[in-house]
């Protein structure tokens, strides 16, 4: 099961510049950093996971990697029992690329 919380690593081209939590319940997907928070959907088809989020500045002392204080991210990759490897692309905004490394860190209660 896909269902967890699960722990992020993310940045561009390759460079880890944030850290933060997620959560895959239902189709639903939720969480943030220290500085942003996010919701959305998800849908795992064929070990692909397909996911919209919005994104959403929480703390005005945080500036995330795009610049930009909302935004919906389109999410696709690999889903493992363990680890997801993930695209995210600013809608709207191509070449605004964010690779996400999640690990699987509880199962839900």
């Amino acid at each position: 099961m896909i269902e967890a919380l699960w722990t992020l690593k993310f940045g561009r081209y390759g460079v880890q510049e944030g850290a933060g939590v997620m959560v895959l319940d239902a189709g639903r997907i939720y969480g943030g950093d220290s500085g942003f928070s996010f919701v959305g959907t998800y849908t795992i088809q064929d070990e692909k996971l397909t996911a919209k989020v919005h994104v959403k500045r929480h703390s005005a002392y945080t500036v995330n990697i795009f610049g930009i204080d909302e935004f919906d991210l389109v999410i696709s990759g690999v889903a493992e029992s363990t680890q997801l490897r993930l695209l995210g692309e600013v809608a709207g905004q191509p070449g605004a690329v964010v690779q996400i490394l999640a690990t699987r860190d509880s199962e839900l209660p």
